[in-house]
């Protein structure tokens, strides 16, 4: 039995759902990163509050997403435009 055995296993999510989760993960240890190094300025180093600054628009940065994008889809009917559509869209 692994250490997630007594809660149950989880399904398999798509690669596409899982890779969509990498921007707030990111960001999140950007922020916890920006934390320690303000923490590190607040007890005297200079280096550590210019690192701070860093990581803090670095966590901004994996927020805030790519350009916005047109897609034109055609085709015959059942063709798998709707499905096709899905796939591209934000989540």
């Amino acid at each position: 039995m692994n250490g997630c055995g007594a809660f149950g296993e989880l399904p398999q999510a798509p690669h596409e759902e899982a890779l969509s989760l990498l921007p707030h993960f990111l960001s999140r240890r950007a922020a916890v990163r920006a934390f320690v190094e303000a923490s590190g300025a607040a007890l005297g180093g200079k280096v550590s509050d210019v690192r701070a600054a860093d990581y803090q628009r670095l966590a901004l940065e994996f927020c805030s997403g790519g350009p916005p994008r047109l897609v034109a889809i055609g085709g015959l009917s059942g063709s798998g435009k709707t499905t096709l559509a899905l796939k591209l869209a934000p989540t």
